[in-house]
């Protein structure tokens, strides 16, 4: 028999998660940059308001699947802060189980059997499968992979050249900007063009925003709601987990025109009764607190960040300093035995016990590339480099 699951590849980041704990059943200590799962302890004002509304037994009832509205009006205000993008909670937000339930409930809400969704390449599996699981076809449009060759006009170009020439046309364009592997960073301009494009053709826009607020010195990521219009067009994910360091939380939000969250309501009325309460209520008080935590948690970054980029750049890999993010994007080093990221990443892991991911994950056309997520402690990330170093000697 057929089944729809079936036809997917399996999901890259448990393929890795599974080779790094079968080297850790062998005994050894495995330093894994391989995916974005925050070793930084929570917020104890989270952990503290958690414990609290736990011992309220009505918070151990169903909750809403749309999310408390406390936490829908906490991030309308966020937004406004920080963004000053004016959204109704009620209408306009939506709590989500992590931007990945949200990202994949909204394709399945707004698309039908056989749509056409328009996806920059490299990008996230969880995006392709999404697409996959809503039995749409995607097109991928080739970004430049060397991040610091990144031009946005020519993606928008880009874009707009494929629609133009795709029959039938496709119907939804997906992003994750801050991008998630190569760091790249667009351009509130970008955004503009992209909504003002997609009005003209009646297109939907996703945004995968997960990186939004982890933005280094005096950068920061424009969101695509600050176009006025965007919320005709536009819905965008936002996440506390690797910002906040609430991962296994899986706390989320969609965001956008009330015609489009609407439709994801509806969805997630036959699926969810919504996140535990006690956790949407300890969010509230981490997204009240957003800028105070969130000036501890970069700092941790970027100092892992430049530690970790200097020893790789000194080990011969080449790569631009992400602007934001929690990756590296690297190139392999030349003149090692194999150009082919897979290989090196699985050896590597097997003589010195240290995981990345694969740009060949991503993207065919990345087998020289590695993406490393910045989840280990700057010891650890000195103690990577000198083995990283030594591996890459003994490739030549």
């Amino acid at each position: 028999m057929d089944y729809r699951i079936d036809q997917m590849p399996p999901y890259l980041l448990g393929t890795i998660s599974e080779a790094v704990n079968n080297v850790r059943k062998q005994g050894h200590d495995v330093i894994d940059f391989s995916q974005a799962n925050c070793d930084l302890p929570p917020p104890a004002i989270a952990v503290d308001k958690l414990i609290q509304a736990c011992l309220h037994p009505a918070n151990h009832r169903y909750s809403s699947s749309q999310g408390i509205n406390k936490l829908r009006n906490a991030i309308t205000l966020r937004y406004k802060k920080r963004f000053s993008v004016e959204l109704d909670p009620d209408s306009e937000v939506c709590v989500t189980l992590g931007a990945k339930e949200g990202l994949a409930h909204t394709l399945l809400a707004l698309t039908k059997c056989g749509d056409q969704v328009v996806i920059p390449s490299p990008c996230y599996p969880v995006h392709s499968g999404a697409i996959a699981i809503a039995e749409c076809h995607q097109i991928s449009i080739p970004m430049n992979l060397d991040q610091a060759s990144f031009d946005e006009h020519q993606l928008f170009n880009d874009i707009v050249n494929v629609y133009c020439n795709t029959w039938p046309k496709p119907k939804v364009l997906l992003f994750s900007f801050p991008h998630n592997p190569t760091t790249a960073v667009v351009s509130l301009n970008f955004w503009k063009d992209i909504v003002s494009f997609a009005q003209a053709e009646k297109l939907i826009v996703l945004n995968d925003f997960a990186y939004g607020e982890l933005c280094y010195s005096e950068f920061k990521a424009p969101s695509i709601l600050e176009v006025p219009s965007a919320k005709e067009v536009a819905v965008e994910f936002y996440s506390i987990s690797k910002a906040f360091a609430l991962g296994g939380w899986r706390v989320g939000f969609a965001l956008g025109g009330s015609g489009l969250i609407a439709k994801l309501k509806k969805i997630k009325g036959y699926i969810d009764f919504g996140i535990f309460q006690p956790l949407q209520i300890a969010a509230v008080s981490v997204i009240e607190k957003s800028d105070e935590i969130l000036e501890e948690t970069l700092n941790v970054y970027q100092s892992r960040r430049d530690s970790l980029a200097a020893g790789l750049i000194s080990a011969g890999f080449q790569l631009t300093i992400p602007q934001a993010s929690v990756f590296l994007w690297a190139k392999l080093p030349d003149g090692i035995s194999s150009d082919d990221s897979e290989v090196f990443c699985r050896y590597l892991l097997q003589a010195k016990h240290i995981a990345l991911c694969p740009g060949s994950g991503f993207d065919l056309r990345a087998r020289s590339y590695v993406r490393l997520a910045l989840m280990e402690s700057e010891s650890r990330v000195r103690t990577a480099v000198k083995s990283i170093t030594s591996f890459i000697g003994e490739c030549k």
